[in-house]
């Protein structure tokens, strides 16, 4: 399995969140945004995944699969520079559902 971190919690990371509890193949590490009242952070705590408002707090080398939903390309070069190596980034624009 491919552990996952989620990087925004709106409609997409939402959707995306939807998708991945469906399949065996990952499992949601944890899911981040700043706001703890929206729906995929909701969602995510409903079934007992991690959640935050930092993604910088829970972001170690033990995730294969950083998806940033978030459209903000400052963030993305963020996770980039402080992912491990073999973490792959799925950045916001090809990340939507």
């Amino acid at each position: 399995m491919q552990k996952v971190m989620i990087v925004g919690a709106g409609k997409d990371g939402t959707s995306i969140l939807k998708l991945l509890l469906e399949t065996e193949l990952y499992i949601v590490g944890s899911m981040i945004d700043r706001n703890l009242e929206a729906e995929g952070i909701i969602k995510a705590k409903e079934s007992g995944i991690t959640v935050g408002a930092d993604w910088k707090e829970h972001l170690d080398d033990t995730y294969d699969l950083v998806i940033d939903v978030l459209r903000d390309e400052s963030i993305s070069k963020e996770i980039r520079k402080k992912k491990a190596d073999k973490t792959v980034l799925v950045p916001g624009a090809l990340a939507v559902v």
